[in-house]
């Protein structure tokens, strides 16, 4: 899967996953499939880190499979940039939130899904019933109470005012979060005291400050973090107090985890309805789900005046109002507690 520092939803999830492994005396070893390269090994978190390739960019990790004659080879990630591994007696769960070939699926003995949506996909592409195991959410995220008032440290640590109608979003930029921008200026122009913190690279592959300031955004209605911080990496517990600082939250393309994360924290989503993120935020009202205008390059195009008018519901929310919405997401997203998954 992916390096365990790229801290993406597929590497967290492996995480989680190797330290109970190793609670109950496996040896696990993790290979990355791209950031680690060149030979050696480095310990992370207990774990032991073998290079996914070699400095020409060869696949090497069916070697490491065969050389440590592993009897269990767990994937989570694109499956179908996997190589058929060989050369060892072992069994090989193929964990995919991706459709693949029937080619790569027919090569593992267990084949897990994250969803219902994804298992009824799966079945349909692979001709045998997945496993459903569902995406985990760490400890910290689901310790977040409402109980607990709280401390502004992130607003503060980010020059976020205490009185700020805070939105954020985390994750890989895509074409989408442009489209959230310009619902976001509309809003604006509404609110001033409205905020968004993008915790995400913002030169790559957008720059989304320059288009901000090309639509007319507010420098200071927009937040970000220090860059240095951010590719050295922000603890879990930063993270959640991001999302359990913030009003509202917004998913603008395809990602499940940062909703179960923030639902975790009782903070209210905005995202795009498709099958997997229905299937998170179950009961009627639960945050917003807004119909996408069309498809663009495999994912949903925002409707911005639909997204406006779904802010613009967060923003009337009473204090009483907020509590009861936020106590309702925690319930939703009990099941995926790690401890249970």
């Amino acid at each position: 899967t992916d390096p365990p520092w790229a801290l993406t939803a597929n590497s967290k999830q492996m995480a989680e996953l190797a330290h109970r492994l190793q609670a109950d005396l496996h040896t696990v070893y993790w290979m990355p499939t791209w950031g680690f390269s060149n030979g050696g090994s480095v310990t992370w978190e207990g774990i032991e880190i073998l290079p996914g390739d070699d400095a020409l960019g060869n696949e090497i990790i069916k070697h490491h499979v065969n050389a440590y004659a592993a009897h269990l080879v767990i994937t989570r990630g694109w499956g179908k940039n996997f190589p058929e591994f060989g050369g060892s007696d072992f069994a090989s769960w193929a964990w995919h939130p991706d459709i693949v070939g029937r080619q790569i699926l027919r090569k593992s003995n267990r084949i897990v899904a994250v969803s219902e949506e994804e298992a009824k996909d799966l079945e349909h592409e692979s001709g045998v019933l997945p496993v459903l195991i569902p995406r985990g959410i760490p400890k910290i995220f689901m310790e977040s109470t409402l109980d607990v008032v709280p401390s502004n440290t992130f607003r503060h640590n980010h020059g976020i005012a205490d009185d700020a109608f805070l939105m954020s979003a985390i994750g890989t930029v895509d074409p989408h979060w442009k489209r959230m921008l310009d619902a976001f200026k509309i809003f604006r122009d509404r609110h001033e005291n409205a905020v968004l913190y993008l915790q995400t690279d913002m030169q790559r592959p957008l720059d989304l400050l320059e288009y901000g300031t090309k639509i007319g955004i507010a420098p200071d209605s927009v937040s970000t973090p220090h860059g240095y911080q951010l590719h050295r990496g922000y603890f879990d517990e930063t993270i959640a107090a991001m999302y359990q600082e913030s009003d509202v939250h917004l998913v603008p393309g395809m990602a499940i985890q940062p909703i179960l994360e923030a639902m975790a924290c009782g903070t209210p989503v905005i995202t795009t309805e498709r099958p997997q993120a229905r299937e998170v935020m179950l009961m009627d009202g639960l945050g917003a789900m807004v119909p996408p205008v069309t498809m663009h390059e495999g994912q949903p195009l925002l409707d911005i005046e639909a997204w406006v008018d779904s802010m613009e519901s967060a923003y009337e929310f009473d204090e009483t109002e907020m509590a009861r919405h936020g106590a309702c997401c925690q319930m939703a997203v009990t099941d995926h507690d790690w401890d249970r998954v």
